[in-house]
């Protein structure tokens, strides 16, 4: 089996000065380090247009792009903005901070205008693609207009009941009322994907692979629920029987209560999964694999009732197993998928893994419990995994070993041939010799892959890490910068990867070649 690297970055985290990273050419940027360094993956949260709270897993939509990464120098180039309407979008604050609510004004009027400056033939592409849309984008378009003209509230909220309901006779007179403003919404989705298409083609010309993040579930708050009601648990009102969330585990007390609408498995299977498979084959023309999040709700799913203050009072039920899988295998092949197989799993969820042959995750931070022999212990992980020193839930290296209790801690120095009397063990930076010999770790195991977040690259610490989960506020903002990057040793990466042979080596950009 082939030994591979990859980094964890959103695009969100990347250098520029419009607030959060952006499509172009700092992502192009970024993929000519992984190349140089050795790395053959780079993986992302998910890229829907964020609800509330601004998560990438909480989206308006399961197939839409989200508006605020558009890169506003390619539309200056297509002459769809002005030079002074680009200055407009530079972000006043720090270039470590971020402003969604600023940043998503921003975005909207950027939009707006150069959507009033489309020429015929730009609009006759948006209107083409659609139309090869047509299984979720007319429903988004609608949905986003709607949601606008009702003061951005959800759908459940909205004033007119047959709207609420989806009722295909009022939605037909109200598009041809409001045809304008949904093609604003199909253009702001083209430029997305137009946009995406080009920057996935400059990565893959440095021969880098791209990893999505698929989340389970979708929000309730989305084209995809107001759409395709019967696709889910809801009751004769259309509201929640049952929602989402995962028991007490490693990062609540007491569980998460994400409040997503639960699978109508039964209709899905009804139809051989056919929302699924659509769903997939939409992120695959994105990215080259995908890391399905919640592995374990194929399996069974924690349901709470819609009611509950927390997660506490949830119940096991039956997921699709391995059913829906036959058929995403025969559509999309196997080796396209991830399963993210954290938390509270059971040997269900194993025998599913393992009828399945698909690759499951390992996250060092959870192996060092002195008392037990964690399989996320680098000596036990397998070929068939994929391997992280942490993920974009949990604390960056250097701040989850200065959180840790002292026999936490000295049984994860000695792992790692460290001492822990050592003065410097909880030294930072992208010399840190503690950091440093916790990413070997990882790259020296069995794991087919290894992944590190690029705060751990820097040896970065708590004040970095991308999400606490059960934390409302104040998540998914962490942005790096130019010299945040110059930073990264690349020397000893390059190193690192060629003595635990997870080199590839990078094919040449068609700049290069000429």
């Amino acid at each position: 089996m082939r030994r591979e690297a990859g980094v964890l970055l959103h695009i969100t985290s990347l250098p520029g000065p419009y607030g959060i990273g952006k499509l172009g050419r700092n992502v192009a940027a970024f993929a000519e380090l992984l190349a140089d360094t050795g790395f053959s993956w780079w993986q992302v949260l998910p890229f829907g247009p964020p609800a509330a709270g601004y998560s990438p897993y909480q989206c308006y939509s399961a197939f839409a792009g989200n508006p605020m990464l558009i890169d506003p120098e390619w539309l200056l180039e297509h002459k769809l903005i002005t030079q002074a309407e680009l200055e407009e979008c530079k972000y006043p604050g720090s270039a470590h901070g971020c402003d969604f609510v600023w940043l998503e004004k921003t975005t909207e009027t950027m939009l707006r205008r150069a959507y009033a400056r489309c020429s015929l033939e730009l609009l006759e592409q948006v209107q083409g693609y659609a139309a090869r849309q047509q299984h979720w984008l007319p429903d988004h378009a609608v949905y986003m207009t709607l949601r606008i003209e009702n003061d951005n509230q959800p759908w459940w909220l909205w004033q007119d009941q047959k709207l609420r309901s989806h009722d295909n006779e009022t939605l037909a007179h109200y598009t041809e009322k409001r045809q304008d403003e949904i093609n604003y919404h199909c253009f702001v989705q083209y430029i997305f994907d137009l946009q995406w298409q080009e920057t996935r083609a400059m990565i893959h010309e440095f021969d880098i692979g791209l990893i999505g993040d698929l989340p389970i579930y979708v929000s309730l708050d989305s084209s995809d629920v107001w759409g395709n009601t019967h696709l889910f648990e809801l009751d004769s009102n259309l509201k929640p029987l049952r929602v989402a969330g995962v028991p007490p585990d490693y990062f609540s007390e007491d569980g998460q209560l994400w409040g997503n609408p639960l699978y109508n498995w039964p209709i899905h299977r009804m139809d051989k999964y056919h929302w699924w498979r659509q769903r997939i084959g939409q992120s695959l023309q994105w990215f080259d694999r995908l890391r399905l999040d919640h592995f374990r709700g194929f399996s069974a799913y924690w349901a709470v009732p819609a009611d509950a203050e927390n997660a506490r009072q949830g119940e096991w039920l039956q997921g699709p197993g391995s059913s829906i899988f036959h058929y995403l295998f025969a559509d999309y092949g196997h080796d396209a998928f991830i399963a993210e197989d954290l938390g509270e799993i059971d040997g269900a969820v194993y025998e599913l893994l393992e009828e399945l042959k698909l690759p499951g995750m390992r996250v060092l931070q959870f192996g060092f419990d002195p008392d037990s022999d964690s399989h996320h212990l680098p000596c036990f992980y397998p070929d068939n995994s994929i391997a992280f020193t942490g993920t974009h839930d949990n604390n960056t290296l250097l701040g989850w070993l200065w959180e840790i209790d002292d026999r936490q801690r000295r049984f994860t120095l000695d792992y790692c041939g460290f001492e822990n009397s050592s003065p410097d063990w909880g030294q930072g930076g992208s010399d840190s010799p503690v950091i440093k010999a916790l990413i070997r770790l990882v790259w020296s195991s069995a794991s087919a892959l290894a992944i590190v977040p690029v705060q751990d690259l820097l040896g970065y610490g708590s004040d970095t890490r991308m999400n606490m989960p059960g934390v409302g506020s104040g998540q998914w903002r962490y942005r790096i910068t130019d010299e945040d990057l110059a930073k990264i040793d690349r020397g000893w990466v390059r190193n690192l990867n060629k003595t635990y042979r997870r080199w590839r080596k990078r094919k040449l950009a068609k700049e290069e070649i000429s």
